[in-house]
């Protein structure tokens, strides 16, 4: 052993700390009271609103910056970064604000450009496919058990699979 043969000390947290650190107020009810309820409904259909309105600005981005990628390899390489924020964003939200077919598309597009570096213009037309599909997904209602629309999200996964 090469210690200097020193013992480990426990040293406690000082009273002031202790306080600080312990939350006294009372939080959140347990027990949903149906007021409570219509006012959570009331805060997500808000924030449906909002997430389709903060959306469509960030496809459009994509379709101006696809038009570029092709220029140059370092403009391929932000359209790639900036694909994978926006369809890491959509993934994220869609489908706790009630999009899920958004979500679907959005993880296919995500799983697309994921751990890509460079881009034909094949990999452009997936890309426009997907965001083209995002834009009527978020221009309807979504249901998630019409055959059409899942046909569309199926549709986007193979073209995922195929050429990712």
């Amino acid at each position: 052993m090469t210690g200097g043969g020193r013992r480990a000390r426990f040293i406690s947290a000082r009273q002031d700390l202790k306080r600080k650190a312990v939350n006294y107020q009372k939080g959140l009810e347990l027990a949903l009271t149906p007021d409570l309820v219509s006012g959570f409904e009331t805060v997500v259909n808000r924030s449906r609103d909002r997430f389709v309105a903060s959306v469509a600005p960030l496809l459009a981005k994509l379709r101006a910056l696809q038009t570029a990628a092709l220029a140059t390899p370092e403009a391929a390489a932000a359209f790639i970064v900036e694909t994978q924020a926006v369809s890491y964003a959509i993934k994220g939200l869609g489908g706790t604000l009630g999009y899920p077919l958004a979500t679907a598309a959005a993880k296919s597009l995500n799983d697309f450009v994921h751990h890509r570096d460079g881009l034909d213009a094949k990999g452009l037309d997936v890309i426009r496919v997907h965001v083209d599909a995002l834009y009527l997904i978020l221009a309807q209602p979504q249901a998630e058990d019409d055959p059409t629309q899942r046909a569309v999200i199926d549709g986007l996964f193979q073209l995922t699979e195929k050429y990712g």
